[in-house]
């Protein structure tokens, strides 16, 4: 399931995304590639659940459905939120070197237009 995760995640482009510009583009198109994985997860599920109904051991085989619901929401909350927090972290940080290095400023007052 991981596997074939990532490859819809590849094939959705979400490897390539700069994580120091993480925006609404890019969660949008996480959130495409996580409802994609979850649609083909919960067919598949539902298709063999039809076909082995009859075996008593296939119930263990099978993934419940309210487990393919968190993975989606678990998925989508780590992979967006562990690239915002990078970007949050990268922009806290240069906010502070570029104040650290900033000259003395001069209290100034404009007149006028």
């Amino acid at each position: 399931m991981v596997g074939f995760e990532y490859a819809v995640l590849t094939a959705f482009g979400v490897p390539r995304f700069a994580w120091r510009f993480m925006g609404l583009k890019e969660a949008t198109r996480i959130l495409q590639a996580m409802f994609a994985v979850t649609a083909v997860i919960l067919a598949a599920r539902v298709v063999a659940g039809m076909y082995l109904r009859e075996l008593p051991a296939a119930q263990y085989a099978l993934i419940p459905i309210g487990i393919n619901g968190l993975n989606f929401l678990l998925g989508f909350l780590g992979i967006s939120g562990v690239r915002a927090l990078r970007r949050t972290i990268v922009e806290r940080a240069s906010v502070q070197r570029l104040q650290r290095s900033s000259p003395i400023r001069t209290p100034t007052l404009l007149i006028g237009a």
